[in-house]
């Protein structure tokens, strides 16, 4: 399994988390669609990049994984809530994102943006850089 299915399987079980997105779960990038007229949140993610852990005695068998997780919705109260429960649920403790062993996550705000160009519904996305420390 990768780190990028393991985190969508950690999201994708947190009943806070779903209760807002229901099956609206992208991989790198929110079809244009889902901005149409009774836009509801959605979640983009992806894996940046990883590298291997290293030790002074060499090679430590973790993987660093940087992710970004997109929280949008239609206004940005709904789109921070959204992050704030991502953040949790990516921060409870948990050990396991799926058969995914993690080691530690850290959650950081990527910022946030908003865009009106539809017309009719603003999309507001705020952004979260994950790194995760992990054993696949």
């Amino acid at each position: 399994m990768t780190i990028d299915e393991g985190l969508w399987l950690k999201l994708a079980g947190d009943s806070a988390v779903r209760a807002l997105v229901g099956d609206r779960w992208y991989p790198d990038i929110i079809p244009e669609g889902e901005a149409d007229q009774e836009f509801q949140p959605a979640i983009a993610y992806g894996n940046s990049g990883e590298t291997e852990d290293a030790t002074q005695d060499g090679p430590s068998g973790l993987r660093i994984a940087t992710m970004q997780v997109a929280c949008m919705a239609s206004t940005p109260a709904v789109a921070h809530d959204l992050a704030a429960r991502v953040r949790a649920a990516l921060l409870d403790g948990a050990e396991t994102w799926g058969d995914v062993r993690v080691f530690h996550a850290e959650v950081q705000p990527g910022g946030r943006t908003a865009d009106d160009s539809t017309g009719s519904v603003q999309k507001v996305i705020v952004a979260l850089n994950v790194t995760v420390a992990y054993r696949g």
